[in-house]
C-alpha cells in the first residue's frame, strides 16, 4: 500500500487525487492533508481519510479547523511553511 500526503486538497487537482484514492483503497492510503482556507471542505477530507498529519494556511485557520475536529486531531494539526513541510514528510 502507497502512503499519499497532499497538498492542495481541496483544489481541482487535489480533489481528483482523493477520488483515486477512494476508487483503491486497497492501494493508497492519505497520511497527510494540506490545504489554504477551505477549512470547510478539509474537515469532510479529514472526517473521511484520517490522515496523521493536516496543515491549513494560518494559525487562526488551525484553531478553527481544531474546533470543528474530534479532539484526536488536535497534535495533528499545523499551519504555514512549517505546516506544509510536515505534511510533505509524514513517513
Amino acid at each position: 500500500m502507497k502512503s499519499i500526503s497532499l497538498l492542495g486538497s481541496t483544489g481541482s487537482i487535489g480533489k481528483n487525487v482523493l477520488n483515486v484514492v477512494r476508487s483503491f483503497p486497497d492501494r493508497f492510503r492519505v497520511v497527510g492533508l494540506s490545504a489554504g482556507r477551505n477549512i470547510t471542505e478539509l474537515a469532510a477530507q479529514i472526517e473521511e481519510f484520517q490522515p496523521a498529519c493536516i496543515s491549513v494556511a494560518d494559525q487562526a485557520l488551525a484553531s478553527q479547523l481544531i474546533a470543528m475536529l474530534p479532539e484526536e486531531y488536535r497534535k495533528r494539526i499545523f499551519w504555514g511553511d512549517e505546516g506544509n513541510q510536515k505534511v510533505a514528510t509524514v513517513p
